[in-house]
């Protein structure tokens, strides 16, 4: 549409009008098909950038691949508002916000199906020689049973420990396995807030990213089934599912220096060491007892372990010295 005002001629292009229900999202200024089609070609980004996201190599940085595709609705969304002659700031912003709202769960969705380490038609990669524990004993607990308790201490260099995980393997019919909680594992600042976790396998595990930037979870371990989970910059967590016992690594694609360790048991009968290394599990079956320590040093773990006999009423004092203990590795 032309206007003329004054003594000589100024073009001014206003926005075609457009009923609301014509609009796939209110406020977009696209028709439904050109909405879906930017949408569908921002997947279609996704999976093709830097070559087809289920041909990967398993050490790929993704990063590249959530950046392009996103940054792209900007400028592919304005050139359909300006052929549309629908372009305004308010429309640019509304479609291409509620184009990333509905990409972020496609992809997502996408990423963990198909991304190495999750897809089933890739390569099997067999989870590394974590085992913190015996294959699943199937606890269960006993009406009544004679019980004394263990309480020692884990060192490391001459140093008690903290945040160490003592645990019963295979633990005899005893206390009622405790009730279900959320283990937080929060990443900053590209970094775990613990290197290693203690959890339940009623428990529910979540993923916090407090940073800007796009994390990955690569979890290894005990299920035998490598899981992948995007951790995009979010005020809310991500979910893993992880119900089988055992030791498990989570590392980040893109950060090498991202990763944790984490301890899934069925039992009642698994504590952190305090500060100083000093631990204490009560209600202990009277019996013969496997004790595991698993304690951080650096990237790895220092495994010990102590077989001994519980007496009813009696406290048994293990004390662990981890300097020699071997060592797992991611």
């Amino acid at each position: 549409m032309e206007s003329w005002r004054g003594h000589g001629p100024r073009l001014a292009i206003r926005p075609r009008p457009m009923k609301a229900r014509q609009e796939a999202i209110p406020g977009s200024g696209l028709p439904a098909a050109a909405f879906v089609g930017l949408l569908g070609a921002s997947i279609a980004l996704f999976l093709v950038w830097n070559g087809l996201l289920w041909r990967a190599p398993r050490e790929t940085s993704h990063v590249a691949r959530f950046t392009v595709s996103y940054l792209a609705v900007v400028p592919l969304g304005a050139g359909l508002l300006v052929a549309l002659r629908r372009f305004s700031w308010m429309h640019l912003i509304t479609t291409t916000g509620a184009v990333w709202a509905f990409k972020l769960v496609i992809t997502a969705a996408l990423y963990e199906a198909f991304a190495r380490g999750t897809a089933t038609q890739l390569q099997a990669v067999a989870p590394p020689a974590l085992t913190a524990s015996s294959p699943r004993n199937d606890y269960r607990a006993a009406t009544s049973f004679a019980s004394g308790e263990v309480a020692g201490r884990a060192r490391l260099r001459g140093q008690g420990i903290g945040g160490a995980v003592v645990l019963l393997d295979k633990p005899l019919p005893g206390r009622a396995a405790p009730a279900s909680q959320q283990v937080d594992l929060t990443v900053s600042g590209s970094r775990y807030a613990e290197p290693l976790y203690l959890a339940h396998v009623d428990d529910e595990v979540r993923l916090w990213n407090r940073d800007g930037v796009l994390h990955t979870a690569h979890v290894t371990g005990a299920s035998g089934r490598p899981q992948n989970r995007p951790m995009p910059p979010s005020a809310e967590p991500q979910r893993l599912s992880l119900t089988e016992p055992g030791l498990y690594h989570i590392r980040c694609d893109n950060h090498p220096g991202e990763a944790t360790w984490i301890v899934v048991v069925d039992h009642p009968y698994a504590v952190r060491t305090a500060s100083d290394g000093s631990f204490r599990i009560e209600g202990v079956p009277a019996g013969e007892a496997h004790l595991v320590t698993l304690a951080p040093d650096g990237p790895s773990l220092r495994r010990a372990e102590l077989r001994a006999a519980v007496s009813a009423g009696a406290t048994l004092e293990p004390s662990f010295d981890l300097d020699t203990a071997p060592q797992l590795s991611p």
